[in-house]
């Protein structure tokens, strides 16, 4: 009887409200988290990449350029999605969480910008040197970030891998592209993109579909590639 008086007083007892992590340094985990997702605080688009995207006007003419010349062979970006996204953070500000897709728009922008550069006399406000040097800014920001890409499991992460390995293969760096795309496999099995989706709406499951077939036929290419050079 003394030993289950015990037991219950100890339930009785109030709780601890402040646990600390095992690990030195770790954080308290009783500590208020933060504000939610939603609720953060909308910042430029610098502060979150670390180097600046073009004025919203170069953006939408290199959007276009992209759409034009690389959509048609590489279906990795499903469109009606990816414009809506765009249109959020046109204005130069995003959220903290949008960086994956920042990353993305900056590859899909870079790409447009180097098919832009090679067009001649379209544009004479712009010189193609111009388009040229925004191409390498964007696409070198972006792929500096590789280990952090690879570290996220989400769709647009996988997506900017796609397309940088893709670029890195006809730029000088297959054996980069094609371990590049190894890795990228690796998270979109990670993320399940090669299960069929059990719910979802349709933009959600086709644009899931196109990312996973488009890896697989990248990696079909790169490995005869690979086995004839």
């Amino acid at each position: 009887m003394g030993i289950a008086q015990r037991i219950y007083q100890l339930g009785n007892q109030p709780s601890l409200t402040r646990t600390t992590s095992a690990i030195p340094g770790g954080d308290v985990y009783g500590k208020n988290p933060g504000p939610p997702l939603h609720r953060a605080q909308r910042r430029p688009i610098p502060t979150i990449l670390e180097y600046a995207l073009p004025p919203t006007d170069i953006m939408r003419i290199l959007l276009e350029e992209y759409f034009d010349s690389v959509h048609w062979f590489s279906l990795v970006i499903y469109e009606p999605r990816f414009r809506a996204k765009f249109e959020s953070v046109q204005d130069g500000l995003a959220y903290p969480s949008q960086k994956a897709f920042l990353l993305l728009l900056s590859t899909v922008l870079g790409m447009g910008a180097w098919y832009r550069s090679h067009r001649s006399g379209i544009d004479p406000d712009y010189p193609n040197g111009d388009w040229l040097k925004w191409s390498m800014s964007l696409l070198r920001g972006a792929g500096s970030r590789l280990i952090e890409l690879m570290d996220q499991t989400t769709i647009a992460s996988v997506q900017t891998c796609i397309l940088l390995g893709s670029y890195y293969v006809y730029h000088g760096k297959p054996t980069l592209s094609f371990s590049l795309l190894g890795a990228t496999i690796r998270t979109a099995q990670a993320i399940g993109l090669h299960r069929q989706p059990l719910r979802g709406d349709l933009e959600s499951i086709e644009e899931r579909k196109r990312v996973w077939w488009t890896i697989y036929t990248w990696d079909r290419y790169l490995t005869v590639r690979q086995a004839l050079s």
